[in-house]
């Protein structure tokens, strides 16, 4: 009914779907530190700001 898959198929699309997760994972975590540190930077500049 389908066409037949080289022996090894599955096994080699896990491996590249576990990397693309892994720098998809990686690229998140970057881009979630990215924005907590300019929120800080924020929220101590108004801060400062306050104080004055």
């Amino acid at each position: 009914m389908g066409a037949e898959l080289p022996a090894g198929f599955w096994n080699a699309v896990f491996i590249n779907c576990l990397i693309i997760y892994v720098f998809i994972a990686f690229s998140m975590s970057m881009a979630d530190l990215i924005i907590l540190q300019l929120e800080v930077k924020r929220l101590k500049k108004e801060d400062s700001t306050e104080d004055d």
